[in-house]
């Protein structure tokens, strides 16, 4: 087991906070193993019997779907619980109990238990959460892997010649169960097993959703334009030219729902010059590559945006507040804010060309502030002019300190 020390070092982080810490993302990102590792680590500290952990999901809990099985379950496991001992219960996948809500409400009451609970639904751990536990609880989201994390669970030790491994990261994504598949038919069908999961399990099920047709008409329509803004009118019109009828707030619902399962990232838009966020369209991003790859033709498998999605996973990875920018109708790839910091970020695969380095670099030149600025490139040559710093994208990956 290859440790996720940024999300465990998280963990730790708040053991002693008086906060529930709520793990969230995409399903098979990798949530159960860091709630594993954490048990792993409790483990050296506390006693067996004051750890439970508990995966809804696995066939022991089948049964437990009601907050009374749960609060059965719970009163059975810690039927000797004492005051003067520290307890941890760790509930995975805690969204598949009804009205867990609750439970979880009355736990956080006992000072003496640590509560930490995960989960694949953005709606279920924030708006329902933050009605019964205002300012108690902290998020820890979890993506699929970083590419250094990539490079860990391949046991790439050689860093001098990595453009293979980055096309196969760009290719094939970076869930965990993809990266462990040994051959590439693996990987393919990994990718459309959890797609389907994703698609049925997660958001036809839960939601509801008569017309699943209808839904992978528009999964396949934000796949195909990601990072390009997108027009809900333009997407209704896309599917009635090819035979289909939907409306723009069914379009909205399903959206919404693709972004409550960690599916696709929405990206405001912001006019840099006139200080405002644009409303009228906005950019998504797709949560893994492999994901979205294993979804569209070879021909809308543009290498550019591909590049602009691993990146803006990143600047998330990061903690980073990300916005596309415009600016005199010039775009700007991401703004990036976190706390007081900003930077501005352009990604192209190549700069190499005069023309395409001045049509990369105008909208950044046109800034008139003092932060920072990088343009991100698949070059291994240098070519910061006027204060906006080029990098590789690889390198830029890999570093250890932001940039």
């Amino acid at each position: 087991m290859v440790l996720r020390e940024t999300y465990l070092n998280a963990l730790i982080e708040y053991e002693e906070a008086d906060l529930i810490r709520v793990i969230t993302g995409v399903r098979r990102s990798g949530k159960s193993t860091i709630l594993e590792m954490y048990k792993a680590y409790l483990s050296k500290t506390y006693p067996d019997e004051t750890v439970l952990h508990i995966n809804l999901e696995s066939l022991s809990y089948v049964d437990v779907r009601e907050k009374t099985d749960l609060l059965e379950l719970l009163s059975e496991k810690l039927a000797c619980i004492r005051e003067n001992r520290k307890y941890h219960i760790l509930l995975d996948e805690i969204q598949l109990v009804r009205n867990w809500e609750e439970i979880i409400n009355g736990l956080y009451s006992q000072k003496n238990i640590k509560v930490v609970i995960t989960g694949s639904n953005a709606k279920l751990l924030s708006s329902e959460l933050s009605t019964f536990l205002a300012g108690r609880y902290v998020e820890i989201k979890v993506l699929p892997l970083s590419f250094k994390e990539y490079l860990k669970f391949n046991a790439v030790e050689k860093k001098d010649d990595l453009e293979k491994d980055f096309q196969n990261y760009l290719y094939f994504g970076s869930f965990p169960g993809t990266v462990l598949s040994k051959n590439e038919d693996l990987k393919r069908d990994y990718l459309e097993g959890l797609y389907s999961s994703i698609l049925m399990r997660d958001i036809v099920s839960r939601y509801q959703i008569r017309d699943a047709q209808a839904l992978q008409s528009v999964v396949s329509f934000i796949f195909e334009m990601t990072g390009r803004p997108i027009v809900i009118n333009n997407l209704v019109n896309s599917i009635k030219s090819s035979g289909g009828s939907i409306s723009h707030e069914t379009i909205n619902n399903y959206i919404n729902a693709l972004v409550e399962a960690f599916v696709i990232y929405p990206v405001e838009m912001y006019d840099v010059k006139g200080r405002k966020k644009l409303t009228a369209s906005k950019r998504y991003y797709i949560v893994d590559t492999g994901l979205r790859n294993s979804r569209v033709s070879s021909v809308a498998r543009n290498l550019e945006s591909l590049l602009e999605n691993v990146v803006f996973l990143e600047l998330v990875r990061r903690g980073y507040r990300v916005y596309a920018g415009s600016i005199n109708d010039y775009e700007i790839d991401f703004i990036a804010e976190k706390m007081n910091k900003k930077i501005y970020v352009q990604v192209s695969m190549s700069i190499l060309d005069e023309n395409i380095k001045r049509r990369e670099l105008r909208p950044l030149e046109r800034i008139d502030d003092n932060y920072p600025k990088y343009v991100l490139t698949l070059d291994n040559y240098d070519l910061s002019e006027k204060g906006i710093v080029h990098k590789n994208i690889i390198d830029f990956l890999l570093l250890e300190d932001e940039i």
